[in-house]
């Protein structure tokens, strides 16, 4: 049976970005960093997010674009109509 397909794109993105720092960020130091923003998704959320079980909210790819400093779509609709600062990507980049 093959593996379901994850929820979203971010998946993928958010497992490549770990692995790819100099050294490796853990799951948990990822939960950590990102509760430094103010956003709380524990170690657990992270890997149900990596394998695609659990979506990401608004607010939590915010602070993940902040985290590794990527920008979301200015243009994305969500985004003008709750007045959230600029950003632009859909990708995360180590």
């Amino acid at each position: 049976m093959a593996a379901p397909k994850p929820l979203n794109i971010i998946a993928e993105r958010v497992r490549d970005a770990r692995a790819k720092r100099k050294p490796p960020l853990t799951q948990d130091e990822l939960s950590g960093q990102v509760a430094a923003l103010g956003v709380t998704i524990d170690r657990a959320g992270i890997s149900k997010i990596e394998s695609g079980t659990r979506s990401v909210l608004d607010y939590e790819l915010k602070a993940l674009g902040i985290h590794w400093s990527v920008r979301l779509p200015e243009s994305a609709a969500i985004w003008k109509r709750r007045a959230v600062s600029s950003f632009s990507c859909v990708c995360i980049r180590s």
